[in-house]
């Protein structure tokens, strides 16, 4: 069993912003159109802006080591970069979204890959202490119940190529 238990606030890389939940690494810009935040057919136009807003103004939310702005991706052509105003009504300068974690990942994996591969008889017990009450699962698997369809496919097959057999050489 492992328990790998993550907590904390999770600081950005010089060039990383939070967009959309994810980290989005701002050196993907183009750099010129002011680092893509002016071109339409950019798909990560606002993603850009995000990074253009933190690169000119600090972050207001502490994720960024020392609240410092990104520094310079090297962007051209930029006039009228948006104001740190029009930034924080946008919520550029705040990367909330992923700054306080708290993952706690108790997993037990069993993986059978193959033909005719399968686990009878195998009780599986975990516990995860995630500092509150502990739970416990349980899986367990039976035998299966039924007739063995392999065995009756064999014979079946094997009775369709006697018939076959049969029929040409008659």
């Amino acid at each position: 069993m492992s328990q790998t238990q993550v907590s904390g606030k999770r600081m950005l890389e010089k060039y990383e912003i939070e967009y959309n939940g994810q980290v989005f690494n701002c050196l993907q810009c183009p750099k010129d159109n002011c680092c893509g935040t002016t071109d339409q057919n950019n798909a990560n136009k606002v993603a850009c802006q995000k990074c253009r807003c933190q690169q000119l103004y600090s972050v207001s939310d502490g994720t960024r080591s020392g609240n410092q702005p990104i520094g310079d991706m090297g962007c051209t052509n930029c006039s009228g970069d948006m104001t740190q105003t029009e930034c924080n009504s946008y919520e550029f300068l705040n990367n909330k979204v992923i700054q306080n974690m708290n993952i706690v990942d108790c997993s037990n994996k069993v993986i059978t890959a193959g033909a005719n591969n399968s686990i009878s008889d195998v009780s599986l017990k975990s516990t995860c202490n995630t500092g509150g009450p502990t739970t416990v699962n349980n899986v367990s698997t039976d035998k299966p119940e039924g007739p063995n369809w392999t065995l009756f496919g064999g014979i079946g097959g094997a009775i369709i190529v006697i018939i076959i057999l049969i029929m040409l050489f008659k």
